[in-house]
């Protein structure tokens, strides 16, 4: 009877436990934010080559949950052979005709055989890109080329990013914050500060500087 009665508390106890961890999550929206807000700036079709996990997770859960953006599609766990079968099985047209036999070697076939389909190729941070790739970023991502961008395409790309920045939002995380939710919230400042940069190089600094004060009030560090 002791053991029983220990059992029953020790089971409240958790559950209380589980209720105040659950709890000091719900006004934690910066998973749903940086989500919605790279959600909105993808075309319809794209691809996002190697994503981060938070990256991952919530373009997963908006479209198992929620059924948004379908459409896009995470180039995951590829280096993997299991990674690399499954995408086969499940996406052909994403693939080259022939067997490959490498990580590194998948990688560059996934980029040059989609970006050749026409197909819009996205990274979540710029570094993801292959290197001397061309990139334009977009949004909170960042969009792989053919071809280096002229500056029409780049003056529309800067033109779209900043209008996004000026509807989209995503809030800042907690101070208590876990790591997932920091992670979520630092592409929202990367982005705002890559954007200054493109401002600031298409000679536009009144932008630049209104970007940046963005992206250093969001994040100070």
């Amino acid at each position: 009877a002791a053991a029983l009665a220990a059992l029953t508390v020790l089971a409240c106890w958790q559950r209380r436990a589980d209720a105040a961890a659950l709890a000091g999550h719900r006004s934690d929206f910066a998973a749903w934010d940086y989500g919605t807000a790279l959600a909105a700036g993808l075309p319809e079709g794209a691809l996002v080559l190697d994503p981060d996990a938070p990256t991952a997770f919530t373009l997963s859960y908006l479209a198992a949950a929620h059924g948004r953006r379908t459409d896009v599609t995470a180039l995951l766990y590829f280096r993997t052979r299991w990674g690399y079968e499954a995408l086969r099985r499940r996406r052909p047209e994403l693939l080259p005709a022939r067997e490959i036999t490498s990580g590194v070697e998948l990688q560059d076939a996934l980029v040059s055989h989609n970006l050749a389909a026409g197909r819009p190729l996205y990274v979540d941070l710029p570094q993801k890109a292959p290197p001397g790739a061309p990139l334009l970023a977009e949004g909170l991502a960042y969009r792989l080329l053919p071809g280096p961008p002229g500056p029409a395409e780049r003056a529309a790309a800067f033109s779209r990013g900043t209008t996004a920045f000026g509807v989209l939002n995503v809030r800042r995380p907690r101070p208590d914050a876990g790591f997932f939710s920091l992670h979520a919230g630092a592409y929202w400042s990367s982005a705002l500060n890559n954007a200054a940069i493109d401002a600031e190089r298409a000679g536009r600094p009144a932008e630049a500087e209104r970007l940046y004060a963005r992206s250093l009030a969001f994040d100070p560090s």
